[in-house]
């Protein structure tokens, strides 16, 4: 099996439904790489607080998102 390499040393990612059986696998992965140098985890459960049902919440949580920078992966 060939390692494919598509992002930049040091490269962000964010994972929506990290709690779930897909994203926490994602999520363990992902810190386990050397060249990913961030990884947000977003979930119903834990992680970043917002409603899917108050645009507001939403848009505060692309601005919280946003200060850290460019995502370079979004699962």
């Amino acid at each position: 099996m060939k390692t494919i390499i598509a992002f930049p040393e040091n490269f962000r990612s964010l994972v929506i439904g990290a709690q779930g059986a897909l994203g926490s696998a994602f999520v363990t992965v992902l810190r386990h790489r050397m060249n990913c140098r961030d990884v947000v985890e977003i979930s119903r459960s834990r992680g970043l607080d917002f409603d899917l049902e108050n645009p507001q919440s939403i848009e505060a949580l692309g601005s919280q998102l946003a200060e850290g920078g460019l995502f370079h992966l979004i699962i």
